[in-house]
């Protein structure tokens, strides 16, 4: 159990990583157009689409806070994993 959750963890930090790579990417037109964050962006855009629809930046001034959500979110189910592996008997 101890190993899966270490890879879960391994797993949830790389996701953290790629998104805060995405935001930043982007932020630049360049790094936009790169068929590498064309990738990144099919892959982190569905994750971002429901929490876009709960606060749609629209309603934020044009401020899309959706990655913010997703963050903690994220870090919600990752302290919720973290409690079921400690309650569990090894």
């Amino acid at each position: 159990m101890i190993a899966v959750v270490r890879l879960i963890d391994l797993l949830v930090q790389a996701l953290y990583l790629l998104v805060i790579v995405w935001v930043v990417g982007s932020w630049v037109p360049s790094l936009r157009r790169s068929p590498w964050f064309h990738t990144l962006d099919g892959i982190i855009e569905p994750l971002m689409r429901p929490f876009r629809r709960l606060l749609p930046p629209e309603r934020m001034g044009g401020l899309d806070i959706s990655p913010i959500l997703f963050f903690l979110v994220l870090g919600f189910a990752q302290s919720l994993l973290h409690q079921l592996a400690r309650s569990m008997p090894f």
